[in-house]
């Protein structure tokens, strides 16, 4: 009964935040955003080893995990949400939230195989320049990449990557 309400008040509030940046590639990329389940210890790990190699080709990283229940006890090596954050519109409401959003990333990766609600409400929000990920029913990236077997954040991650190169000319090693 809520859920036709809820949706319009978060997609109205969405359309209040969205991106009025424009798509101008990665030849230029100095920024990037990463955003991905921070609930998967493994995913952090591929995550935190990805960032570490775009910063040493001096890239600035930012990185943005939704941890679930657990509380951010400020050891983690990026910036997390959980769900306490996270209004009943399904919108995250933190200042890490906040500052990811508007930060203006030349790219940003979601990292998501399925993007929950809160997830999608970032992706849209965000001020990104090229916004990347698994194709999604609404649209909620410039540029996708579909994986043909299981998803594989690696491989996902990698396989991204290469596209991006091979689009760009410019190389960012996985």
């Amino acid at each position: 009964m809520l859920d036709p309400l809820k949706n319009y008040l978060r997609n109205r509030k969405l359309k209040q935040a969205s991106s009025t940046s424009k798509n101008n590639g990665v030849n230029e990329a100095k920024s990037i955003g990463i955003v991905f389940d921070g609930v998967d210890l493994e995913a952090r790990e591929v995550v935190v080893k990805f960032a570490e190699k775009l910063k040493k080709q001096n890239k600035k990283v930012k990185i943005l995990g939704y941890i679930g229940d657990f509380e951010d006890n400020n050891s983690m090596l990026f910036k997390s949400y959980n769900k306490k954050s996270i209004n009943w519109l399904d919108i995250p409401q933190n200042s890490e939230v906040t500052s990811f959003i508007e930060t203006p990333f030349d790219i940003l990766f979601n990292l998501y195989e399925l993007s929950p609600s809160h997830v999608e409400y970032i992706v849209k929000a965000s001020q990104a320049s090229l916004k990347v990920g698994i194709p999604h029913e609404n649209g909620l990236h410039d540029l996708t990449l579909e994986m043909k077997n299981n998803y594989n954040l690696t491989t996902f991650i990698k396989e991204l990557t290469l596209l991006l190169n091979k689009l760009s000319g410019v190389h960012v090693n996985s």
